[in-house]
């Protein structure tokens, strides 16, 4: 099966982070053995190099609609979108979103930090952008729905 991943970091790296954790500095990286350490606004992630894939499932029948970027290091999230075919697609900052909006000014207004925002893929539904995962808002309240769950698939090594 699959080893237990591992998160190796030096000292010197480690005190880094934790300098920048205590200024409350945004966005800065720190590579370490192929992982990567992120500080944003007072928040340290973590992120190992795991292999995996994204899969959607519609016949789950329990499972939170309301999820955000924190669901996405579960390995788990769900919406409601309008019913209809979908599929996932690479989520890009400047995609129009919410009328004239792009979605990265829609993840900077509900303050989704830029390291988790290439995580999760989108879904597009008839050439256009249904829901994005990590805010947990959705456009589509009230209208007919389906129920929705990103499912992340880890590959073995």
């Amino acid at each position: 099966c699959c080893r237990s991943e591992e998160f190796v970091i030096g000292r010197e790296k480690l005190a880094v982070a934790a300098a920048l954790l205590q200024t409350g500095a945004a966005n800065k990286e720190i590579e370490s053995g192929g992982n990567k350490i992120f500080v944003d606004r007072g928040r340290i992630f973590f992120l190992l190099s795991v292999k995996g894939e994204w899969k959607i499932e519609t016949d789950r029948q329990a499972g939170d609609l309301k999820s955000d970027w924190r669901d996405i290091f579960r390995g788990m999230a769900g919406a409601a979108i309008p019913k209809g075919k979908c599929h996932m697609a690479p989520a890009k900052n400047n995609m129009v979103y919410r009328g004239s909006s792009t979605l990265g000014s829609w993840w900077s207004k509900h303050k989704v930090p830029l390291c988790v925002r290439g995580l999760a893929p989108i879904l597009i539904g008839q050439d256009q952008l249904l829901h994005e995962f990590l805010t947990g808002r959705s456009l589509h309240e009230g209208r007919q729905e389906q129920k929705v769950f990103l499912k992340f698939k880890k590959l073995c090594c």
